[in-house]
């Protein structure tokens, strides 16, 4: 990880987390960091997306999705703070992006059996889960369908909902489901009626 000074430009420092590859991601259609209350940094590391130690994606081992944090005004990782998240809450570990909502509740896209490629890529095996970072627990959100979502894991929040993209085939669904943040309610947000995956959407003044 680099550390710039953007007052300068000029490059601080390198920093290296042992145990920890791909950090960042290594798609561009997700969000792997995020800033809490606290401004402390939440960085996603995706480890091995095949799993293996010869990379066939015959199943999970290997794959080591991590969380990693910054604490506010620091600027290497946080010595006490690596959440495994396979180990945790028992998912073969392919973490897809992270999101932090109005209200403080954080959520990733996890992998939820262990598969080969491509059906890595297209088959509906990710679920969407509420994360306690601080604390590293977490839980499934409930009323949201599987997505095929190592591409499109991108969340958002509009009008006092978060919004995840689904993507599920078998349920002949393309677009979008919400959860309520005040009323805690999920459900079909919109539907997608052309075109491929949703990615992302911006909201227009």
């Amino acid at each position: 990880m680099a550390v710039i000074d953007i007052a300068s430009d000029e490059l601080e420092a390198v920093r290296i987390r042992e145990g920890a590859s791909f950090l960042g991601d290594f798609w561009i259609r997700t969000n792997p960091f995020v800033i809490d209350a606290n401004n402390d940094i939440y960085m996603t590391a995706l480890g091995d997306p095949f799993g293996g130690e010869d990379n066939s994606g015959l199943n999970g081992e290997g794959r080591l999705s991590k969380v990693l944090r910054i604490k506010s005004g620091e600027t290497d990782f946080d010595p006490a703070y690596e959440w495994d998240i396979a180990n945790e809450l028992g998912q073969p570990s392919v973490m897809r992006s992270l999101f932090i909502a109005s209200d403080g509740s954080a959520y990733t896209c996890l992998l939820t059996e262990d598969l080969r490629t491509p059906e890595l890529f297209s088959q509906p095996s990710y679920r969407f889960f509420q994360l306690d970072l601080a604390n590293q627990t977490g839980n499934e959100v409930q009323g949201l369908p599987l997505t095929a979502g190592f591409g499109t894991a991108t969340l958002l929040e509009f009008d006092n909902r978060v919004l995840f993209p689904i993507v599920n085939a078998d349920l002949g669904f393309n677009g979008y489901y919400f959860k309520d943040l005040g009323t805690q309610e999920e459900g079909e947000q919109f539907r997608l009626t052309a075109g491929g995956r949703p990615r992302s959407f911006v909201v227009l003044d």
